[in-house]
């Protein structure tokens, strides 16, 4: 009698993603319990996807949940709303805990009163670092790292604020709990000249504790730490490769003492969320670089299928704005003999006009930005093009702006320039420096070909110019020998 094989109720089965959300981690983190033999999988229907048994998730779940039972106890829940909820909130008494003075702007020391840690705290710590560590996809990321910060300091609220540079409103806050919507429209609202102990902490890489009361903190922010009954604010600074990207900040309604031990785990879940968005992002710039230079080549045999040099030019601008975002481009054809910067193709305003007089915009070689690199040979990514000394400035402005300037290089010799301007500072970046150089190296070789190619052209219609004067000739000579001969 053949032996029977066994048949998976379907209920019992989960997706890998179903399994992921219901034991509260990414999809990643399951696939590797799963690789690892943590958990069993089975095979899909008509070899679909695998999936896991429901019994193997909750076994997994609990297991967790023994190893740092403080999460299990105190992980924020989700109101019927979608809100998330601290077990306070829904009626549990609060422990009191030991009270003392906050430290006031600087760095911390220990506190004249312990704060008693949570059972477990270093297990804690390790479980969302090691989580955190292989991590390259943040949805969720932000969220799950308050919910731990609340949880393993035994805080009321926190948030995570992602630094924006060069902009007039760098905090972008992508993660809170309980903290009200015009309150973090205010953490928004806040320029980088504000006087704030969160600034300074990212500013110099440093945690601050202060009280909600200190004149550390900005008025504005002291009014709304008042409204909602703050006493003490930690500011973690996310620093990666001496990089700001943002701050965790975890806010006690109570005063709050700060051990040593407890600053050291702060400072541990700084840099491990730090660690993840920094490899996120450098995973991010590495495929869109991919993508780019995929493009890049796309474009490049666009390019080479044209044989007119202004039609290239046109070409240029059209294609760039597929691979950067930018205001303004100008395209040069260098002329060696008069020693200038022809424009072949623009698109934008410059001097208050979208088309400008081709006099207007030559540049001498050696004048400039543009001209600097016509002569150097070497790209440039200028933040704020008013403050370099070697720029240019015509006619009226309106504010800082970027500029990327690359040279269109073939065989040593400069054979165009492409000039790419954006308001604002520091609007490019250096995989956008990379892109547009490859690319103007391609633009180089279309501008050789269709430069040869007219060369060709001119040779060919000389050639038959010789030779219908050789024709005319030779009837001449022919209608001659014809007269003599009669």
């Amino acid at each position: 009698m053949a032996p029977s094989t066994r048949v998976e109720p379907q209920d019992d089965l989960l997706t890998l993603a179903e399994a992921a959300a219901m034991a509260d981690v990414h999809r990643d983190t399951l696939r590797t319990w799963c690789a690892r033999g943590r958990l069993a999988t089975v095979p899909g229907k008509r070899g679909g996807e695998r999936r896991v048994r429901r019994a193997d998730v909750e076994r997994v779940i609990q297991a967790r949940s023994a190893l740092s039972p403080e999460i299990a106890r105190t992980r924020p829940v989700k109101d019927d709303a979608g809100r998330s909820e601290r077990p306070a909130d829904r009626g549990r008494r609060r422990t009191d805990r030991k009270v003392a003075s906050p430290t006031t702007l600087g760095p911390v020391s220990a506190g004249t009163a312990a704060a008693t840690s949570p059972p477990s705290a270093d297990d804690t710590l390790r479980r969302l670092t090691v989580e955190l560590s292989g991590r390259h996809n943040l949805d969720g990321l932000y969220g799950k790292v308050t919910a731990d910060a609340i949880a393993r300091f035994g805080a009321d609220r926190a948030a995570i604020g992602l630094w924006i540079a060069g902009t007039n409103q760098p905090i972008d806050v992508v993660a809170s709990l309980n903290l009200p919507d015009d309150a973090l429209a205010m953490f928004r609202a806040m320029s980088p000249t504000t006087a704030s102990a969160g600034f300074e902490a990212l500013r110099t890489g440093t945690l601050r504790v202060v009280a909600a009361d200190s004149v550390d903190i900005a008025p504005r922010i002291r009014d709304v730490y008042r409204q909602l009954g703050i006493s003490t604010a930690c500011f973690v600074p996310i620093v990666f490769q001496n990089e700001p990207l943002g701050l965790l900040v975890i806010y006690h309604d109570r005063p709050h003492a700060w051990t040593p031990k407890a600053v050291a785990q702060a400072r541990g879940l700084g840099d491990s969320v730090a660690t993840a968005v920094g490899n996120a992002r450098l995973v991010e710039s590495v495929q869109s670089l991919a993508a780019r230079l995929q493009s890049v080549q796309d474009l490049a045999a666009r390019l080479n299928g044209l044989t007119d040099v202004t039609k290239i030019g046109e070409a240029i601008v059209a294609e760039a704005g597929t691979l950067i975002a930018y205001d303004t481009i100008r395209v040069y054809r260098v002329d060696p003999v008069a020693r200038s910067c022809e424009p072949i193709a623009f698109q934008g305003t410059f001097m208050g006009t979208g088309s400008p007089a081709p006099e207007t915009l030559r540049v001498p070689i050696g004048t400039g930005l543009t001209g600097w690199v016509a002569e150097h040979n070497l790209p440039l990514m200028i933040g704020d093009a008013q403050a370099d000394s070697r720029s240019v400035i015509v006619g009226r402005t309106d504010g800082p702006e970027s500029m990327l300037v690359v040279p269109m290089s073939f065989e040593e010799t400069v054979r165009g320039v492409i000039v790419l301007s954006r308001l604002g500072v520091d609007q490019f970046t250096a995989d956008d420096q990379t892109t547009l150089t490859i690319f103007a190296g391609y633009a180089a070789q279309a501008i050789v070909n269709a430069e040869r190619l007219e060369q060709l052209h001119l040779q060919q219609a000389e050639l038959e110019h010789q030779l219908t004067g050789q024709r005319r000739l030779m009837a001449v000579n022919e209608r001659l020998l014809s007269t003599l001969d009669a």
